[in-house]
């Protein structure tokens, strides 16, 4: 074994598939049992590994060195082989602080219960210490080595503001179990009058009892995920020596809590929302929806303009619901009728401490962080797990070096400060939502600012699309030498009236049907469009004709509809997938697991996926909508091929909430069954 995991019992472990994703080295899980692990130890016949459940303290004696950290906590999870010699680490400490830190939790000034002793218990009583806690307690079943009884916390203790699960109750296979005292009475949270915070270091489940106990009584709360994967992902550091960063830490994160997560009553009822689409041909005219893209972007700016503007053509997706609510709740004022809004814009000057809920609608979090950064107060966003697990490092870095608090939660970030103009470096090959971002905010700065993209310059028809609607309101924004945008600042929004133009990328839902062998006629796209995901046409005739190649890098919305296609058809490569990992669902995963039910084997490199045309075959099982729209909508188009069943089919809500019903519109067959309660239309 090069690299891997010592332990005596592994079952439970989601560790080969976090090291997987972060290097390409291999990573075994190795059950010991302690007369083996003795031999195992002393053989040293591997290059780095982890160690757990029961040996954190037993490996110490068979190490030639180790850190001042490890040293000073009396516990190693890390072990590096360097030319024979052993030297321990202990990474659970950064884990585990991250993870507090990623809940928003404050230790500072509390009183903070630790239950169980072992060696996870040791590195959870220097975490607390190092960020600040006042009084740390032991809890244990009985009251050896000086911790106090379940019943003495109770008694003794019951202000306590923090709780830090560190035993094994409640890890699969039995998760059934909560931390109990020696009469096997589970641990009474109600007891704990003050509480405010609840770290279970258990990660299988991802939600124990104990943290579902917890969420229900109104106390954050949240299991050992965040804290694998970032003591993972710093073990690696010392395995390969190099610098991951915690960008790929939340990635991972992202992608091991889709698919791992124990279902929320929420999700739940998501998953229990079937619909069946039966095989039928679609025929008819049908106009295309309004662009999600252009409509955030016309109600930003129109909010910004001093004066009434009217936007007209909207379709009131949750995202674009999300946007509305967090324009109101910054001042503005929006009144709807019909399918048009009446927008009052507001003074940033004016707009005092708030919080914007976003839902789970990325553009519109990162539309308004910079738009935040322009009040000088404290704003909180607030959103799903998922939207807080997607990228927001390039805002991060740029609060940092502006002294500007940056403060992200699993479900929330508070921002307060004011953005300074001057010169912002940014990647090209990030979400092209953030360069927008800054355009919006900019203008209304004291200075001139310049926004400088590194190549490759991806999604930049995007770009495009915030520098026409700026200019619709008056804004001024310069364009030299390729990949610099310079802004003017104290510039002034004006109001303006404008109607919402066609959206390409959920109309290549409809023309899909065509290569399916309908007759669909689309109407209400503008050929003079700056969409990217236009080019939908142009991939969509070479799909038609063959098994082309596909640049998904400027238009990751196209993927998933590209994948159905190119599966019905004569199959495709897609490169620059790799922003399609870090969608509402890992794009890449979710469509190999849902095609392959269908019969279609699929490839998958670091950046580039091969869908295998051939004959579909229908699902044999239900297939998931992984709570993300486009895969829904994606998934159902081949439904209407084969036959098949859809779960989470109300994702579509996102972005198109009439989805199926414009298909019926156009003679697609489907029966909804809601929550076990029958078929209905």
């Amino acid at each position: 074994m090069r690299y891997g995991v010592v332990a005596e019992k592994l079952g439970h472990s989601f560790s080969p598939e976090i090291h997987a994703m972060i290097g390409d080295y291999d990573y075994e899980l190795c059950e010991l049992s302690r007369a083996d692990f003795t031999r195992f130890m002393e053989k040293r016949d591997f290059l780095g590994i982890n160690v757990t459940i029961p040996y954190k303290q037993d490996v110490i004696p068979y190490l030639d060195s180790i850190d001042n950290l490890a040293s000073s906590i009396g516990a190693v999870n890390t072990i590096v082989n360097e030319n024979g010699k052993l030297r321990g680490y202990n990474t659970d400490f950064g884990g585990m602080e991250m993870l507090i830190r990623h809940m928003g939790l404050s230790l500072s000034g509390k009183k903070v219960l630790i239950l169980g002793s072992g060696g996870t218990s040791k590195t959870a009583k220097a975490v607390s210490e190092d960020l600040g806690a006042s009084e740390i307690i032991t809890v244990r079943r009985d009251n050896k080595n000086g911790a106090v009884t379940y019943e003495q916390a109770y008694e003794q203790h019951g202000d306590a503001q923090i709780i830090i699960n560190t035993t094994p109750r409640g890890m699969f296979p039995n998760d059934s179990e909560m931390p109990a005292d020696s009469s096997g009475r589970e641990i009474d949270l109600s007891r704990f009058t003050r509480l405010e915070g609840l770290v279970d270091v258990i990660y299988n489940p991802i939600r124990t009892r104990l943290v579902l106990a917890a969420k229900e009584r109104g106390i954050k709360a949240e299991g050992g995920l965040y804290m694998l994967v970032a003591q993972a992902v710093l073990a690696a550091e010392y395995f390969t020596g190099k610098k991951y960063g915690t960008e790929l830490i939340d990635r991972i994160y992202a992608e091991m809590l889709k698919r791992k997560e124990n279902r929320s009553p929420i999700a739940e009822e998501i998953r229990r929302e079937i619909i069946r689409i039966e095989p039928s041909k679609a025929e008819g005219t049908i106009k295309a929806p309004p662009s999600k893209s252009d409509s955030h972007r016309l109600l930003i700016c129109s909010a910004l303009a001093k004066g009434e503007s009217v936007i007209k053509g909207l379709s009131f997706s949750e995202d674009v619901l999300a946007t509305i609510d967090c324009l109101k709740a910054l001042g503005s004022g929006i009144e709807i009728s019909g399918n048009e809004a009446i927008v009052t814009g507001f003074d940033i000057k004016n707009t005092g401490e708030t919080v914007l809920n976003c839902r789970e609608s990325g553009s519109t979090l990162r539309f308004l962080i910079p738009i935040a950064l322009l009040t000088g107060k404290k704003i909180v966003f607030t959103g799903s797990e998922k939207l807080f697990s997607r990228p927001l490092g390039i805002y991060e870095e740029i609060c940092r070096d502006q002294d500007i608090v940056f403060e992200k939660t699993s479900r929330s970030l508070t921002v307060c400060g004011r953005l300074s103009p001057g010169k912002y470096c940014v990647r090209g090959d990030i979400s092209s939502q953030f360069i927008s971002g800054l355009l919006l905010a900019l203008p209304l700065l004291g200075g001139k600012s310049e926004i400088d993209i590194s190549e490759p310059f991806e999604s930049a028809p995007y770009v495009s699309m915030t520098v026409k609607t700026l200019k619709k309101a008056g804004i001024s924004v310069g364009h030299k030498r390729g990949l610099v945008y310079t802004v003017r600042g104290n510039q002034r929004y004006m109001p303006f009236d404008e109607t919402v133009e066609g959206d390409f990328s959920n109309a290549a839902f409809f023309d899909a049907l065509n290569l399916l062998g309908g007759n669909v006629k689309i109407t209400g796209l503008s050929d003079d469009s700056l969409q990217g995901d236009k080019i939908y046409r142009q991939y969509f005739k070479m799909i038609k004709e063959g098994s082309p190649v596909l640049d998904l890098s400027g238009c990751p919305d196209l993927g998933p509809v590209c994948m159905a296609m190119a599966a019905a058809k004569n199959g495709a490569s897609f490169t620059g997938i790799r922003r399609l990992r870090i969608k509402e669902s890992d794009r890449i995963a979710s469509m190999a697991d849902e095609l392959s039910k269908f019969g279609v084997k699929t490839e998958i490199e670091e950046n580039k996926m091969t869908v295998c045309g051939g004959i579909l075959h229908a699902p044999e099982e239900t297939i998931c909508g992984h709570n993300d729209h486009r895969i829904v909508m994606s998934l159902a188009l081949l439904c209407t091929v084969t036959d098949g069943k859809i779960n989470g089919y109300k994702a579509v809500s996102k972005s198109m909430p009439d989805f199926f019903e414009r298909l019926a519109d156009l003679g697609i067959k489907y029966e909804t069954e809601e929550l076990n309660n029958g078929m209905d239309k």
